[in-house]
């Protein structure tokens, strides 16, 4: 790693570690002084909790790369909750400092205790219902007319699987769920766009006896998306070499008369961009590029590429960072995008990041449907 990103790694986990341990010092403040629980024996219990939990992820995150069982597991999975539950306290507790502003002008005296509570049961609720929501996938089906379609693609349908994240939370019981509701579209073709493992390591060796379950006549296609470049992938690669999935790494296969590309996902620091794989595809052909991050995709439009696969972004995932997502990546944060002959298609992906929650969108596998367009 480049002396440059690891500055910047440093610098970002300095300002995390000051961000959760500041936050969690002014929430923990805020609880002890609603209660009044300054001489409860809950005073030290709750300072305990908080004071672990502050810097629990980050703990959890480095000893999860170096060991991998049941107890780094269930740590790990805990502070991960942990860090969705406190944001929306954080989030409920906000409102509920507004609210205690606004008071005074009303003459209205309500007890601090009572909205504190209000605040932690509105955060177990969400907390509740993101879980839930990441473990209940959604199956998105678009139909695409491509412009000069072979007709060994006509009518055939693409199942296009993204950030499954596969790693301390989600494994091998989640991937094998995956692939059922894979094998129940009845797929001719696969696509899995990236971030399939999560970065944090582990034995995925069960992933070939999965992959090899889908029955797709035109292929399976994999292709790497940012957190594959954050772990060892040389111990994951093999498995992947192992099963039916056809490894793009910034190659063009043609399928039937069909061109399928598979964009390569840069190390850190280095430039997120296209167009040394695009420039290569014959404009005059059908194509599809999978490209793991919804960026650059105006180069992809210029050189003639069909169809866009992309996820990363989750959209958003957890409330409110859709409104983050949309202004980074704008028209192309989620969902199907088309210009002409110009199609592309951002999934919210099917596992989560960090905290395994879910609040304001839902997870998803995409079958694409194909047709040839028909002639003006």
């Amino acid at each position: 790693m480049k002396a440059k990103n690891i500055l910047y790694l440093v610098v970002f986990l300095a300002l995390l570690l000051v961000l959760l341990v500041g936050g969690h010092y002014l929430l923990y403040y805020f609880f002890i002084d609603s209660y009044n629980l300054y001489l409860s024996p809950w005073h030290a219990a709750i300072a305990v909790v908080f004071g672990i939990f502050s810097v629990g992820y980050i703990f959890a995150s480095v000893i999860a790369r170096w060991s991998d069982n049941l107890i780094t597991r269930i740590f790990y999975a805990a502070t991960a909750v942990w860090l969705g539950f406190i944001w929306y306290v954080t989030i409920s507790v906000a409102f509920v400092l507004l609210l205690f502003g606004f008071l005074p002008f009303l003459h209205v005296e309500i007890s601090h205790a009572w909205f504190s509570s209000f605040a932690v049961l509105f955060a177990v609720a969400f907390t509740i219902y993101g879980l839930w929501s990441t473990y209940h996938p959604r199956v998105k089906e678009i139909r695409i007319q491509i412009k000069d379609l072979p007709q060994a693609w006509n009518g055939k349908k693409i199942v296009q699987v993204s950030d499954v994240h596969l790693g301390h939370i989600h494994g091998e019981h989640f991937f094998h769920k995956l692939v059922s509701l894979i094998r129940a579209q009845n797929p001719d073709a696969v696509c899995i766009t990236g971030d399939l493992f999560d970065g944090m390591g582990g034995d995925f060796k069960y992933i070939v006896e999965d992959i090899n379950r889908i029955e797709a006549p035109l292929g399976i296609f994999y292709i790497k998306g940012n957190h594959e470049t954050y772990m060892d992938f040389s111990k994951v690669e093999p498995f992947i070499r192992k099963s039916k999935a056809v490894f793009l790494c910034d190659e063009i296969r043609v399928v039937n008369g069909l061109q399928i590309a598979g964009a390569d996902y840069p190390p850190p620091g280095e430039k997120r961009e296209i167009g040394h794989l695009v420039s290569r595809i014959d404009q005059i052909k059908p194509s599809i590029l999978l490209w793991h991050e919804p960026i650059d995709i105006e180069t992809a439009k210029r050189h003639g590429v069909s169809l866009v696969l992309s996820g990363h972004t989750h959209r958003g995932q957890v409330f409110p960072f859709e409104a983050i997502a949309r202004k980074i990546y704008k028209q192309y944060e989620y969902g199907y995008v088309n210009d002409g002959n110009f199609h592309q298609y951002t999934s919210s992906g099917f596992g989560t990041w960090g905290p395994p929650i879910r609040t304001g969108n839902h997870p998803e596998i995409v079958c694409v449907t194909l047709h040839k367009a028909k002639q003006p």
